[in-house]
């Protein structure tokens, strides 16, 4: 049995509800037809029904970690409030785990280079 993979699916809704859940319905299909493996998660379709002026932003960020920093932009997000505070709040995350990354590779480095050292002493 193959694990799904989950990615998130960031789309602009207040402008137009209606037509941007048929949209977002839409590249959902896309996605799952291009990879099946791939589950898209979407907040329009999860959070449609909460008023927007509410603390949905947080449950996105949630869905966002659930996603494991896989997210997917769509429509013209660049001038959706709710979208750039989740562009801001993926980019965040990301330079978080790059910054996890660079520190284990940092240390791997110097026990290897200890271990380096000290093989080199015993000569």
């Amino acid at each position: 049995m193959t694990r799904k993979k989950y990615i998130y699916v960031a789309h602009p809704y207040r402008n137009n509800p209606e037509e941007n859940l048929k949209k977002v319905t839409e590249i959902c299909r896309e996605l799952y037809k291009k990879d099946p493996t791939v589950i898209p998660i979407s907040p329009i379709h999860l959070f449609g029904w909460m008023d927007p002026d509410t603390d949905v932003v947080d449950s996105c960020y949630d869905l966002m970690d659930f996603c494991g920093g896989k997210v997917s932009f769509h429509g013209d997000w660049m001038h959706s409030e709710g979208c750039i505070l989740e562009a801001e709040y993926h980019w965040d995350k990301a330079e978080e785990r790059f910054d996890l990354w660079a520190k284990r590779v940092m240390w791997v480095f110097v026990i290897a280079t200890i271990f380096y050292c000290l093989g080199m002493l015993q000569w």
